[in-house]
């Protein structure tokens, strides 16, 4: 499924990432609330802020994934098996609105679908240091 996936660079970030942790946040302030990945890249720590998203999903990253390149960390994805089964579990609400992302660390892969599509400012970058 790797095949179906478009790389994506952000910020000039092009080195996997550790996860450090994973944060959900509620609050009256926009800017503090959300959905926040900690990543420790060769840059830097830095949060990526997804908002609210529809659906996250994180697995172990037991396997080598063909076609990586050791350099890219986010990917989107058009179609997916586990968009399939979101669409179907939730009646096709969300169809055609959710953008799948595909964060890849160094120990986990998660999966994210957000109403925001990929642009300029979103995922946003926030750098801790």
């Amino acid at each position: 499924m790797i095949s179906s996936w478009t790389k994506h660079t952000v910020n000039g970030l092009v080195n996997i990432p550790f996860l450090q942790d994973i944060i959900e946040k509620g609050g009256a302030i926009e800017d503090e609330r959300g959905l926040f990945l900690k990543l420790q890249f060769t840059s830097g720590t830095k949060l990526i802020k997804f908002g609210f998203p529809r659906l996250m999903r994180v697995m172990d990253r037991n396997i080598q994934l063909q076609n990586l390149d050791d350099k890219s960390w986010l990917f989107t994805s058009e179609k997916s098996d586990l968009m399939e089964w979101f669409n179907e579990e939730n009646y096709g609400t969300y169809e055609g609105v959710c953008q799948h992302f595909i964060i890849i660390t160094q120990e986990k892969i998660i999966d994210i679908f957000s109403d925001e599509h990929l642009s300029e400012s979103y995922p946003k970058i926030i750098s801790t240091e």
